[in-house]
C-alpha cells in the first residue's frame, strides 16, 4: 500500500531530433576550429593540397631523415646482422671505410648552406661572420628558405640586407614560410620573393660543378611545369640518358 508506482515518461521526438541536431552543429564547429587553427600555423590549407606534393614532402622531411639517420647509427636498434643492417638502409660494406679514409683529402672549395632563419637576421649576421672566420676562403651562400616568418616584403628585405652585407654571392631558394603572404593576398605565391631576390630557383656553375638549386616549397602546386621544363635542359646538357620522376609531369 505504501509503494510508489513509477510511470516511465515517453520520450519526445522532437527533443531527440533537436539533441542530435545540437550535437552535430557542437562537432562541426569542433572540426571547423581545429582546421582554421591547422590552417593559420602550419600555412597549408588541407582541402587544397595535392597529394604527391605532400607525399613528396614528407619523404624529404628532416624528421623522416633524423629516424633512418638513428636507424643507422643504432644498426637497426642492434637485433640484425651489420652486414644486413647496411643493406636495407642502402648502405655498401665499405661506405664507413670511405667516409673515414677520405676525411684527410683536401676540400676543392667551400661554401656556406643556411636555411630557416625565420626572421632572426641577427643570428643569420653571426652565422655568416663566423663561418667567414673560420674559413676565410669560403666562396659563396646557398640558401634552402624560409628566411621569414610569412614572407612580406619588410621581412624579405631585412633578410637581403644580411646577405648583402656578407660581401659573398649568394644563390637562394624560396622556402613555403616565404610564400605565405603573397598567397593570402590573391597573388601568385613567390611574387614578394621574386619582387625582392629575383628567380625562385636557378642554376650556376663553379669550378665545373653545376649547382641545380629547385624550388619544391608550394605545398600545394609543387613543382610547377615551367620549371620542370627548365630542369629537364639543365640535365639534358650534363646527363645522358635524362630522367626526372617529377609529379605533374
Amino acid at each position: 500500500m505504501f509503494k510508489r508506482h513509477y510511470q516511465k515518461k515517453s520520450t519526445n521526438p522532437l527533443f531527440v531530433i533537436f539533441r542530435l541536431f545540437l550535437s552535430l552543429v557542437m562537432f562541426t564547429v569542433l572540426l571547423a576550429g581545429v582546421y582554421t587553427a591547422y590552417k593559420h600555423f602550419s600555412g597549408l590549407d588541407p582541402l587544397k593540397l595535392d597529394p604527391q606534393a605532400v607525399i613528396s614532402n614528407i619523404v624529404g622531411d628532416e624528421t623522416y631523415q633524423r629516424f633512418f639517420s638513428f636507424l643507422s647509427a643504432t644498426k637497426l636498434t642492434k637485433i640484425l646482422p651489420d652486414e644486413v643492417s647496411k643493406k636495407i638502409l642502402g648502405q655498401s660494406a665499405t661506405v664507413e671505410n670511405y667516409v673515414n679514409t677520405n676525411n684527410s683529402s683536401e676540400s676543392l672549395f667551400k661554401f656556406l648552406l643556411v636555411a630557416d632563419t625565420h626572421n632572426d637576421n641577427d643570428n643569420l649576421k653571426k652565422a655568416i661572420t663566423q663561418a667567414k672566420q673560420a674559413y676565410p676562403d669560403l666562396q659563396f651562400i646557398i640558401g634552402l628558405g624560409d628566411y621569414t616568418d610569412v614572407g612580406t616584403i619588410e621581412e624579405l628585405k631585412k633578410a637581403k640586407n644580411e646577405f648583402d652585407l656578407s660581401n659573398l654571392r649568394y644563390f637562394l631558394l624560396v622556402g613555403d614560410h616565404d610564400l605565405w603572404d603573397a598567397r593570402d593576398k590573391g597573388m601568385v605565391a613567390n611574387t614578394n620573393f621574386r619582387e625582392v631576390f629575383g628567380l625562385s630557383y636557378q642554376s650556376f656553375t663553379y669550378k665545373n660543378f653545376r649547382f641545380l638549386l629547385l624550388n619544391n616549397a608550394d605545398n600545394y602546386l609543387g613543382i610547377e611545369n615551367d620549371q620542370q621544363k627548365k630542369i629537364r635542359v639543365y640535365l639534358s646538357l650534363y646527363m645522358n640518358p635524362c630522367f626526372i620522376p617529377l609529379q605533374n609531369m
